[in-house]
């Protein structure tokens, strides 16, 4: 669907609708896996994929009804239109004030590469090593959306990425398998060893592992698993849960909450994440804020409904993940900040968890209490002890405010919300065999 085509039908809609928008989507993929049994690589799957669709609102008498489709003749975007004015009959009384904005956001590919070379090269890494399991995965995808609504606003973003996913498959007694991935727009630059090494690391640190008790020790949570937690517990920070009481932190705002060496910051770019994120799937400005500074909540995060239902300006976290959804209030980029703490090697000991089992059925971001399975390996100097079939519990909201030391190297995760953060040492946590 052009431009010209998506403004011709919002045009349509501000004359004979009232207020609404459409989301129009469009992006292309191809992905390789490869495998390995016995030492024999193979080719186990080539896929490519082209999708693309547009959600249209309307914004009728204060209520809101979505509809969705992907046939772009006249007929079929009409009839959508019709759809989604009909549900708007249905919804809740809402008036949702609209934004205007104009622009682009690209993120093109810096470089080239095949992906064919890429999983030839890491076959060799792991047989090299004496791995004779494994899957590896590499991927291209290139995603364009374009949002216009009856306020003015045209807002389009284009993105190019490659991505790699691999798993080894490592033996002792038993077999472990564990994985890591890595996304840029610059493939030339993906150290694929270091790639291997991680993935080996993490399959390794819990092989055989035993079933220890400890308290009183630190708890390190690597990056994939860091990141799953804190994915979890960001919806407390967000305005719907905060103004409904349903979160920890209702009627908090200006006190101090966690600890005062942690800072939770919304961007909307930064040097290690892939893309640029000034404008949300509403076409709202996304502007960096704080929700934690130096342990002090700040402020909620809003999108377009939760801020007109509660008087507040939104956020810019309309996120959709795809055009047949509506927009979740969902960060793009959250920025772990930790300052005025040692480095974990201070640390005598600590347990780096490598796996978490249960963390949706065994935390409760409201009261905080949780018991998670997990694996991991215990830490001592230079020596590594795995562990496996371990459980952690306590309160992850005081654990969070006794953070004791930390990485001064950041990663990002891409997951919902790209999450940068360094490593961090937390206490109170209490791990059981």
């Amino acid at each position: 669907m052009s431009s010209l085509e998506l403004k011709k039908y919002i045009d349509y809609i501000a004359k004979d609708k009232g207020d609404g928008d459409i989301f129009y989507t469009h992006s292309t993929s191809k992905t390789i896996r490869m495998g390995c049994l016995d030492g024999k690589v193979f080719l186990e799957e080539v896929s490519s994929k082209e999708t693309s669709g547009y959600g249209v609102r309307i914004f009728k008498e204060g209520r809101t009804g979505f509809s969705f489709g992907n046939k772009t003749d006249e007929e079929s975007v009409l009839q959508t239109i019709d759809y989604a004015e009909q549900a708007s009959q249905l919804g809740e009384p809402l008036a949702v004030e609209l934004p205007r904005n104009e622009g682009k956001q690209e993120e093109s590919a810096k470089s080239e590469r095949d992906l064919n070379e890429i999983l030839e090269t890491i076959s060799e890494i792991f047989l090299s090593k004496g791995v004779k399991k494994f899957e590896a995965t590499a991927g291209i995808e290139t995603s364009f959306w374009q949002l216009v609504n009856t306020a003015g606003t045209d807002v389009t973003s284009s993105e190019s990425g490659y991505s790699v996913v691999v798993m080894p498959v490592v033996s002792g007694e038993g077999e472990n398998a564990n994985y890591w991935f890595s996304v840029t727009n610059d493939p030339q630059t993906l150290d694929l060893n270091e790639i291997v090494l991680r993935s080996l690391n993490r399959a390794y640190s819990s092989l055989d592992g035993k079933s220890m008790s400890f308290k009183g020790l630190p708890v390190v949570f690597d990056s994939l698993e860091w990141a799953e937690l804190l994915g979890f517990l960001l919806d407390s920070f967000g305005g719907k849960n905060v103004e409904r009481q349903k979160s920890c932190f209702s009627g908090k705002v200006g006190q101090r909450v966690l600890s005062e060496h942690l800072s939770l910051k919304l961007e909307n770019s930064h040097p290690k994440v892939l893309g640029k994120y000034f404008f949300d799937h509403e076409g709202v400005s996304v502007k960096p804020a704080f929700l934690l500074k130096d342990g002090t909540f700040v402020e909620p995060y809003y999108g377009l409904a939760a801020a007109a239902e509660f008087g507040k300006e939104p956020t810019g976290v309309g996120h959709r993940f795809s055009f047949r959804t509506q927009p979740n209030d969902v960060p793009f980029i959250c920025h772990v900040q930790v300052q005025g703490l040692p480095s974990l090697d201070s640390l005598d000991k600590y347990l780096l968890v490598t796996s978490l089992k249960g963390i949706h059925s065994g935390l409760n971001a409201v009261s905080g209490a949780f018991s998670i399975g997990a694996d991991g390996t215990l830490v001592s100097g230079a020596e590594r002890v795995p562990l496996s079939g371990i459980t952690l519990s306590g309160n992850i909201w005081d654990v969070l405010n006794n953070i004791i030391a930390a990485t001064p190297e950041e990663e990002a995760v891409p997951s919902s919300t790209w999450l940068v953060s360094p490593l961090v040492a937390l206490d109170g946590i209490t791990v059981t065999g």
